[in-house]
């Protein structure tokens, strides 16, 4: 009874049924898009085949601690069997290029992180792109 009601609104308010279908499309599209990008997000995480043993120490808003944290956690936990530095630049230094200001984003990591995170065959891609 009210779903009958409800369809005879629609179909004598057609402005309305326009803006509700439009509405229920742009939504459903946020839903996909959103939900796409969460699955793509998990989904990274389980490329590694090593996932459950791979740990990362920081602190809120921060990734990491200090440089000689490694050493502390390797010698005092025999379990680690590998650590691996990662550095990224809180403050970014500028360059001048052509004579504009630009500025300078990088990350430094240890040898160890292609042992870690790097899971593809190296045989394709050439030694110096590594480097």
């Amino acid at each position: 009874m009210i779903m009958s009601s409800y369809l005879k609104f629609l179909s004598r308010n057609k402005l309305y049924t326009a803006i509700e279908a439009v509405g229920l499309a742009v939504s459903l599209a946020f839903v996909i898009i959103i939900g796409s990008y969460a699955w793509q997000q998990y989904s990274i995480t389980r490329e590694s085949p090593d996932r459950k043993n791979i740990y990362c120490f920081g602190m809120p808003g921060y990734l990491g601690l200090t440089y000689a944290f490694v050493d502390e956690v390797t010698d005092r936990v025999p379990e680690v069997e590998l650590t691996v530095r990662y550095c990224n630049e809180a403050n970014p230094p500028t360059m001048l290029v052509n004579g504009e200001e630009v500025e300078v984003s990088y990350a430094a990591v240890s040898k160890e992180f292609s042992r870690c995170f790097l899971t593809f065959n190296s045989s394709k891609v050439g030694r110096k792109a590594l480097m």
